[in-house]
């Protein structure tokens, strides 16, 4: 009973710690994922030149293809050498939604595309990649998840409005003004 005890104990803490993977760590996984998908496009070639172009997460996508060919077994060489893979990273950033005063939807997005030239001057067009995750964090944690050294991985914090702020609160101010000029012109008359 007292290990069960102990281990609860241990536990509860631990579980209270637990911080949601920043937006640079999802940022890995999605490139990971594409740099997979790329290779798996190009397991018929054994060697093959890749060309990333610039980006402020090309350096994310370079690691990740990389690594991703290198477990496939393609070998890359140097820029100017045939087959050779041109990427360009099209759509890659985070955004946040307000979901109430407490939560927030968090946005991961990320797009690229992949073009293959041969030797011979054939151009081979591989399907767009796309992909957006989200989850939801409390506005407390979003300090924690963004790294404001990298651009691609902050947004702006939207700020939650709700029904008191964005149709009560005016129509009450709007409604009372109506009232003020009323009293104002039947004290007027009189």
């Amino acid at each position: 009973m007292n290990v069960i005890l102990a281990f609860c104990c241990w536990l509860v803490p631990c579980m209270a710690q637990l911080t949601p993977a920043s937006n640079l760590e999802r940022f890995q996984v999605l490139a990971d994922s594409f740099a997979l998908d790329l290779c798996g496009q190009l397991q018929t070639y054994r060697s093959v030149s890749i060309i990333v172009e610039p980006h402020p997460a090309r350096w994310l996508a370079e690691h990740a293809i990389v690594s991703q060919c290198a477990i496939a077994g393609i070998v890359l060489l140097a820029k100017d050498t045939f087959p050779r893979v041109h990427v360009a990273l099209l759509d890659v950033g985070v955004s946040y939604e307000a979901l109430s005063g407490e939560r927030v939807r968090r946005l991961l997005r990320w797009g690229a595309v992949a073009t293959l030239r041969l030797a011979n001057g054939q151009l081979v067009a591989f399907p767009p990649w796309q992909r957006v995750e989200s989850d939801t964090l409390p506005y407390s944690l979003l300090g924690k998840v963004d790294h404001p050294g990298y651009p691609f991985t902050t947004a702006p914090v939207p700020q939650w409005h709700s029904f008191w702020h964005t149709i009560a609160e005016p129509a009450i101010a709007l409604v009372t003004g109506g009232v003020i000029v009323l009293l104002l012109f039947a004290l007027r008359t009189r």
